[in-house]
């Protein structure tokens, strides 16, 4: 178990999500960001557990039933979502070499950004969910709990630790805001929008290359009977 809940943490840390990150300092410099912020953030954990353990229990179900026929599929999943998730990386780095901006917060986003605490929260559980459905690692990491067979607390308290960590710099944006002080906190806001709009791109290519390979690999030792991060 211990072994599993370290590779989700590893997973979570991962899934970087530059337009999660981005949305932060505009909650916060709006009136009462903090209190906003947080509560989007509380959203975006809950929708994200939520959906991983449907999919989780779901996915162990069946991996389950074909894994004792088809023992290389599990490490197979995690192969095809490396290569997928390398090969964004590699759009993206062929963007940057065309000069292309990376994500950025739309119009449209930041409306709903606007909205009242009910609604952004429930904002941050949908958008959340819709974003973890096409995230590879989170398939791959759900996947993995699945396998494990685990009773239903435990498959919580997993997805729990791999929803932390990939909320974790957003909560440390936030953490940081809130500890800076009135008459720095724009200081902090500025500084991470600065930082995004000259390295967020970067470190998105970075990570999904990064992440993509280390899938790849992972698959790889698996099927050789080797460690992997199941």
């Amino acid at each position: 178990m211990l072994s599993l809940l370290v590779s989700l943490g590893l997973l979570g840390l991962a899934a970087v999500d530059p337009v999660g990150i981005a949305v932060m300092p505009l909650l916060l410099t709006q009136a009462d960001g903090i209190r906003r912020s947080v509560w989007f953030l509380i959203g975006s954990a809950l929708g994200i557990t939520a959906l991983g353990v449907v999919f989780a229990i779901g996915a162990g179900h069946v991996m389950l039933r074909v894994t004792k026929d088809f023992p290389w599929l599990e490490p197979g999943i995690e192969i095809a979502c490396g290569v997928i998730f390398a090969g964004f990386g590699l759009y993206l780095w062929w963007q940057r070499r065309r000069g292309e901006q990376g994500p950025e917060v739309s119009d449209s986003l930041r409306r709903r950004l606007d909205l009242p605490l009910g609604s952004l929260f429930g904002f941050g559980v949908i958008l959340v969910i819709l974003q973890s459905l096409l995230d590879v690692v989170f398939i791959v990491a759900m996947v993995n709990v699945g396998a494990k067979n685990l009773p239903v607390f435990e498959v919580v308290v997993a997805v729990l630790v791999y929803a932390t960590a990939a909320l974790a710099v957003q909560i440390a944006i936030v953490a940081a805001y809130a500890w800076a002080g009135p008459e720095r906190r724009a200081r902090v806001a500025d500084t991470v929008t600065a930082w995004l709009d000259r390295y967020g791109q970067l470190a998105a290519i970075v990570a999904a290359i990064g992440v993509g390979a280390v899938l790849v690999a992972s698959g790889v030792s698996a099927l050789n009977g080797g460690p992997s991060l199941g």
